[in-house]
């Protein structure tokens, strides 16, 4: 969440419960954000244990991908 969003949520805070459901829909929004992250992150997460995969059995990662080493 990005800072004037915080500083707006605060103010909401303090002025009590008529801004209960613009607080509501700030976070709403804030989570559907994190979701999205979370689920990128994930997809980055399984891209490097996959390519640590790779460096942890390099023969078996040669015999499906192919060569893994430059040839000269």
């Amino acid at each position: 969440m990005k800072i004037k969003d915080i500083k707006q949520y605060a103010d909401w805070c303090t002025e009590g419960l008529q801004t209960i459901e613009e607080r509501k829909t700030m976070l709403a929004d804030h989570r559907q954000q994190v979701v999205k992250q979370m689920e990128a992150l994930k997809k980055n997460l399984a891209l490097i244990d996959s390519k640590i995969a790779v460096y942890e059995n390099p023969e078996e990662a040669e015999k499906k991908y192919g060569l893994l080493e430059k040839q000269e």
